[in-house]
């Protein structure tokens, strides 16, 4: 009887077909302030691009228990609805008892899930890297930018206690406590915190308002370095699992970023950490000569060099 009941319903209403992928921009994809990875020189930075194979973006990958499938239910499986409150089919999921399940791939950029529903970047395959984007439930008493927040699981569940338009940033991997920060567009930033710009990582999944900062005079704080993003330096967590192209700026340590081995002595293939320095300190590298970072330096990084030679 449920098994038909079930039936009956998707013939008379119809399931609506689940929109199409988010196709969310961002810098490191496309737009003219992202260095390239075909080779040569990136067209603002003296630092050539890093080549580092091609990066094939993942798509959504719901596990059973997601997706709304028991799996061991009669009818089980989910089915698209129409949300009347909203005027295009949500993306919601129903499991055959009624629940709603988490939904398919969204746009953290316009955050486009049903009402009740934020769009947060996840991983979809069980590692630990923002790889993919889902709606999850927002709670009533949702955290604001700036505010203590907490997530299921892990840092990556995509299931956090921030409010739409926000993630919980910062894990730690203990307490599961983090704060919550915006997310941006590179279309329209609107980065309200003082001092933030937008930065944009994982394959365009991970675009959020991170604040500023100067490699030759960090204040990142403890634990934390000055890492270039784009055209830009952003201040991150040593270690945080956020990459441009496949380059997890992080993995280096603080005063130092991923240089492409042509400029930079690395022991093995591929980019290693080299030192900022200034240009205008004749011993900041020692040995080794210090280089402009930028072609055509804005004034704010007119001393901003690299060493030609990792430490």
């Amino acid at each position: 009887m449920h098994r038909l009941l079930l039936s009956f319903i998707l013939v008379g209403c119809g399931a609506s077909d689940p929109p199409s992928g988010s196709g969310s921009q961002g810098l490191s994809s496309s737009g003219e302030s992202v260095a390239t990875t075909s080779g040569g020189t990136d067209s603002t930075t003296g630092v050539p691009a890093t080549s580092t194979g091609s990066s094939t973006s993942a798509t959504s990958g719901m596990s059973p228990q997601d997706t709304g499938d028991t799996g061991d239910e009669p009818g089980g499986g989910s089915v698209f609805i129409q949300n009347p409150d909203a005027g295009d089919p949500c993306r919601r999921t129903e499991r055959p008892d009624g629940s709603q399940a988490l939904s398919i791939e969204c746009s953290v950029e316009r955050q486009d899930c049903c009402p009740g529903e934020a769009c947060r970047a996840w991983d979809n395959s069980g590692g630990d890297t923002w790889n993919a984007s889902r709606c999850s439930m927002v709670d009533a008493d949702a955290g604001q930018a700036g505010e203590t927040c907490t997530v299921e699981q892990s840092a990556v569940s995509g299931i956090d206690s921030c409010d739409v338009g926000l993630m919980c940033w910062e894990v730690d991997d203990e307490t599961l406590e983090g704060s919550c920060v915006q997310y941006c567009s590179d279309e329209e930033p609107a980065c309200t915190g003082a001092g933030e710009v937008c930065a944009v990582f994982n394959d365009d999944y991970l675009p959020l308002c991170l604040p500023s900062c100067n490699p030759l005079g960090s204040d990142c704080g403890e634990g934390r370095g000055c890492y270039p993003n784009a055209d830009t330096f952003v201040c991150l967590r040593e270690g945080e699992r956020t990459h441009v192209d496949l380059v997890f700026q992080p993995d280096c340590p603080a005063g130092t970023f991923h240089a492409p081995d042509d400029v930079a002595s690395c022991p093995d293939d591929g980019p290693c950490c080299t030192a900022f320095c200034n240009v205008n300190d004749p011993d900041a590298c020692g040995a080794a000569q210090c280089l402009p970072y930028f072609d055509a330096p804005p004034p704010e990084h007119a001393a901003l060099g690299y060493c030609s030679v990792a430490g």
